[in-house]
């Protein structure tokens, strides 16, 4: 084997290793950022549902 055969075949190898890094942190994003999106936007309704008055208080007008 050459050189160049053996440098070529390096780059294939790392090429290949970096492709699948790439598309398990793409997956990892597409499903825990979304996953994570959804469960803050249902706390966050959860949290402007609940009204914060004391016993005998009026609530807020805002």
């Amino acid at each position: 084997m050459t050189l160049l055969t053996v440098l070529n075949e390096a780059v294939s190898a790392l090429g290949a290793l970096l492709l699948q890094i790439a598309i398990g942190l793409l997956i990892e994003e597409l499903t825990f950022a979304g996953l994570t999106r959804l469960v803050l936007a249902s706390r966050a309704e959860v949290t402007t549902k609940k009204k914060r008055t004391h016993p005998g208080e009026n609530p807020c007008s805002h």
